[in-house]
């Protein structure tokens, strides 16, 4: 998360600390609506710790798939 945080931070010129507060509530909201074993692939994902990888590996894509779905989006798996 930390990376996001930064780069957030960077193109609105928002201090990190309130982008890292607006991010956290807004993934606490998300991983609310997912069933458990997608809430702890989400804390993988923002935590960056492997398992559900970044947004260009197969786990990224799958998370991607999985919050398209949430918002029925379309193309979603």
């Amino acid at each position: 998360m930390d990376e996001m945080v930064a780069r957030v931070s960077e193109k609105t010129g928002i201090s990190a600390d309130t982008v890292r507060t607006v991010l956290t509530t807004a993934a606490d909201f998300i991983k609310q609506k997912l069933p458990p074993q997608f809430a702890a692939q989400a804390d993988m994902f923002l935590k960056g710790a492997g398992g559900a990888g970044g947004p260009g590996s197969a786990g990224g894509a799958a998370v991607g798939n999985l919050a398209a779905g949430l918002f029925g989006k379309e193309g979603a798996r």
